[in-house]
């Protein structure tokens, strides 16, 4: 912001998008942060939280409605589609895709429980999910250090992929058939 007189609102907001620093210096420096968009299958920076002590230090904070989450013990990742093509991208924004993939072979099967498009799967639309990745058996959560059994794997076996199932639970819509959602509201 300061190197280029740029307006930090503006660098954050363009850093936010990229995920590429050096991308966004180039961009800072020629005047152009207007020009960094949302693109599938390009992993963002992620949003995230900050450390709070009660309920009462949140709500003050926020002075406003909040919506609660669980917290989930897993691997924060984005899912992009793209066309015929998903990708998982971890939080250091690596390709990860190849370790999960009974996770891309699903986001294939989503169906739609909206009367917004005639197509009942998302095979016609693009998107980028936020959420997480965990271990899951019987209706529950399994620690943490089952999951962590499938990442030290290089080959995701059939015997793997039975013995630790996993689901990617989303809580947020980063992108929506060409819409960037980010400063719409997650309700």
């Amino acid at each position: 912001s300061k190197a280029f007189g740029q307006d930090l609102k503006d660098v954050r907001d363009a850093m936010l998008v990229l995920g590429d620093i050096s991308h966004l210096g180039l961009l800072a420096k020629r005047n152009l942060l207007h020009t960094a968009l949302i693109k599938p299958l390009i992993p963002m920076s992620y949003m995230l939280a900050d450390v709070m002590l009660t309920a009462e230090d949140i709500v003050n904070y926020y002075n406003k409605t909040l919506i609660c989450e669980f917290k989930y013990d897993g691997i924060r990742s984005q899912m992009h589609k793209f066309g015929q093509q998903i990708r998982l991208f971890s939080r250091s924004l690596s390709d990860i895709s190849n370790t999960f993939p009974e996770l891309i072979n699903a986001a294939f099967r989503i169906r739609l429980s909206s009367s917004q498009t005639s197509s009942p799967t998302l095979s016609n639309i693009d998107f980028i999910f936020d959420g997480e990745i965990m271990a899951f058996q019987n209706a529950r959560p399994l620690h943490f250090q089952e999951l962590q059994k499938r990442l030290h794997k290089k080959d995701q076996t059939q015997q793997i992929i039975a013995e630790i199932p996993l689901v990617y639970v989303v809580f947020d819509v980063l992108y929506f058939n060409g819409e960037n959602l980010l400063r719409k509201p997650l309700k």
